[in-house]
């Protein structure tokens, strides 16, 4: 029995987690030291069921992420707009038929940049209307932020976006400028996030309008806003993972879509020497039992762990079409043994792969590489004779 527990306890202590090996080694000494005075059946028994657990555990804990979080979406245009005064501008905001965030919590609202809201009667009268519509057709209007008896606010009321009342079209924002200024320059953003179960926040067609606004667009373009990843921040300790649910909108249309994750460790909210992270980005279809799993932090001493991790963690690829849906960002975190590693984690879907391929040409490789250069020369002191740094040589 003393053989079958020590073998136990070493296959633990050397396993995955081998924060686990003291923990089993202290139970297993307990253990040994009443086996003379327990029967044997019992005391078997009772270490087989010990060991089964902390096996259990131990590579249970190794592999399953710390946190499963999903984080919000945020729609906007690419960069601020400019509208002239008295004038119309549409807007799309991708949503899949709803099949990602489906019953979640929705906002839109809007911004002025160079002159200040006023949409009083008595004013300049420089503000932005906001109406949002369930089609292109826009005959369902489901957020208005002059449907108030009091002055129009920068945004709409929060609202609910179910697709079994709305339909599988996307969301679409008419942005209206008042006539206090010649031309706006604004931004525009529509947040999703996931619904609080305890107080929703109720369905936007309990309240929507019938509209005859399809004219209002006619012979207008028709901007798709791009996806972010609303930044989430929080904290693993080191040896443990996280695993971040990002639920972009890929669009069927598209050959391949190219999405950008980073990870940024909060050095400000720790302590003692800097700790890192490391991240990996998994589809749907790469996922084990709902696990990204593609490695785990390695405890190289009795204080430390696998200080491979950086400060900033970013991954850029490609998804192919046959891979579309949300993506799950594992982050690990490394440094000193038990240590509260802080980050803030972010993504952005980007646009199709075959047109950011032709970004990547030997001509604007050697236009980059070029500049790097000159930044580089343009730091470093000139010599008094120039031969004396490059002698013979031609810059």
């Amino acid at each position: 029995v003393r053989e079958a527990v020590v073998s136990a306890q070493s296959t633990v202590s050397s396993g995955i987690n081998a924060e686990y090996g003291d923990f089993v080694t202290t139970l297993v000494t307990a253990l040994c030291h009443n086996i003379d005075n327990t029967p044997v059946i019992m005391t078997a028994t009772a270490i087989l069921f010990s060991a089964a657990a902390l096996l259990f555990l131990g590579f249970g804990s190794a592999r399953s992420p710390y946190e499963f979080k999903t984080v919000g979406i945020s729609f906007s245009p690419e960069t601020s707009m400019g509208i002239n005064e008295n004038n119309d501008q549409v807007f799309r905001a991708p949503l899949c038929k709803g099949m990602f965030i489906g019953k979640w919590a929705f906002t839109v609202k809007a911004y002025l940049m160079n002159v200040q809201w006023d949409s009083r009667p008595v004013g300049d009268d420089n503000w932005l209307r906001i109406r949002v519509y369930t089609s292109l057709d826009m005959k369902t209007m489901v957020c208005d932020n002059t449907d108030s008896s009091a002055d129009p606010a920068p945004h709409c009321a929060p609202f609910t976006y179910d697709p079994a009342t709305w339909g599988d079209d996307d969301l679409y924002v008419l942005v209206t400028s008042s006539s206090g200024s010649p031309t706006y320059q604004y931004g525009l953003e529509v947040v999703a996030s996931e619904n609080d179960l305890l107080h929703p926040i109720p369905d936007a067609m309990t309240s929507a309008k019938v509209t005859d606004d399809g004219s209002i667009i006619s012979g207008l373009d028709v901007h798709t806003m791009v996806q972010v990843a609303v930044p989430f921040a929080s904290k693993l300790v080191t040896g443990t993972t996280g695993q971040y649910k990002v639920p972009f909108c890929f669009e069927d249309s598209f050959i391949a879509r190219r999405m950008n994750s980073v990870t940024l460790v909060n050095d400000a909210g720790n302590s003692g020497r800097a700790g890192g992270v490391t991240a990996y980005v998994c589809t749907d279809k790469m996922l084990n039992n709902g696990e990204c799993f593609r490695g785990v932090v390695k405890r190289r001493g009795q204080q430390y762990y696998d200080a491979s991790g950086a400060m900033i963690a970013s991954v850029t690829t490609d998804v192919q079409n046959a891979e579309f849906g949300p993506v799950h960002v594992l982050v690990q975190a490394q440094g000193d043994y038990q240590k509260n590693i802080a980050f803030t984690l972010t993504a952005k879907l980007v646009m199709e792969a075959d047109k950011v391929a032709s970004l990547q040409s030997t001509d604007s490789l050697m236009s980059v590489v070029g500049f790097l250069q000159q930044k580089f020369l343009a730091t470093q002191p000139l010599p008094e004779d120039i031969n004396t740094l490059y002698p013979g040589d031609e810059l």
